[in-house]
């Protein structure tokens, strides 16, 4: 999967920058990085955001609208949120955070985005949006049609979240938390400092997913139909479902020192399990956090 992206990525690189209007407001925008409101399941959002003030905007259409799409972000410092909408344009969003103390000398203050770059490239409905986070702590709110698959590798400090979208989620994240709420297919995620929250609708049967994290929870709620075999494991943390997992017997393991000849006897590390009767592989994996696995229709208000 990984050379998939690498080979989309050199296809959208050589097309031309789609630099359709820009709209520049006044004052500075914060990303809103907290946790999705009740509902956010079943809600769906039916248009377009029109920009914040202090925002950067590119909007883009889509050289094949009304099929499916993919979006890649490789994003340094900041936050990305990405919401599935009822349109077909995808609507970019970039604003550049500001430190506490900017603009306190003589009464100054920063002139809004006066550094931020944003480039996009489209080519057959596969979308690449960089900008200069590397130098700036860069946060982006983008909207694309429902039907979108999304590949963000996260380097730095700054959350991702994705919201009512269709399709094949790959996301890594060096330093943040990674939230996927009401979305249908499948997902490969994985963080080092951060935690992990997914919000299925639907899966895509018989395709295998993977969630894995240094040092955070993974809370992933699934359709209570859903037909998967389980591998877990967790150093530190707890394991806990509300599914009926049929566990497998732990197996037994032994290996002999070649320096002293002592044989060691060993229970595996791995719990393995089926739920629904089996069906494709799903990985959870935290070294220093809890799994949660529940039923999509058993999260409470204060879980989503």
């Amino acid at each position: 999967m990984r050379m998939m992206i690498e080979r989309i990525l050199v296809r959208a690189a050589t097309t031309t920058a789609v630099f359709l209007f820009i709209l520049t407001a006044d004052t500075a925008w914060s990303f809103p990085g907290e946790r999705p409101a009740a509902g956010a399941e079943t809600a769906g959002a039916e248009t377009a955001a029109a920009p914040e003030s202090g925002t950067e905007q590119l909007v883009l259409s889509l050289s094949r609208p009304g099929e499916p799409g993919v979006l890649i972000i490789k994003h340094h410092k900041g936050n990305v949120r990405v919401t599935g909408y009822n349109g077909e344009v995808v609507v970019v969003n970039a604003s550049m955070r500001y430190p506490d103390s900017a603009g306190t000398r003589r009464g100054v203050r920063p002139v809004p985005g006066h550094a931020l770059k944003l480039h996009t490239f489209e080519k057959h409905n596969v979308i690449t949006v960089s900008t200069n986070s590397h130098e700036r702590t860069i946060d982006m709110d983008i909207q694309v049609p429902h039907a979108f698959s999304l590949y963000v590798e996260k380097l730095d400090a700054g959350d991702v979240s994705g919201y009512y979208l269709t399709g094949e989620m790959d996301v890594t994240s060096a330093a943040g938390s990674v939230w996927l709420i009401g979305i249908t297919g499948s997902a490969v995620i994985s963080t080092v400092d951060g935690d992990i929250l997914l919000r299925f609708t639907g899966v895509t049967p018989h395709v295998p997913m993977a969630f894995t994290s240094v040092g955070g929870d993974i809370d992933v709620a699934l359709p209570g139909d859903v037909r998967a075999t389980v591998k877990m494991r967790t150093d530190y943390g707890e394991i806990m479902s509300d599914f009926d997992i049929d566990l497998s017997r732990r197996r037994a393991a032994t290996d002999t020192s070649l320096t002293t000849g002592v044989q060691r006897s060993f229970l595996e590390e791995w719990m393995h399990g089926t739920i629904g009767g089996g069906g494709p592989q799903l990985l959870f994996k935290s070294y220093l956090g809890d799994i949660t696995i529940r039923k999509t229709g058993n999260v409470s208000a204060g879980e989503k």
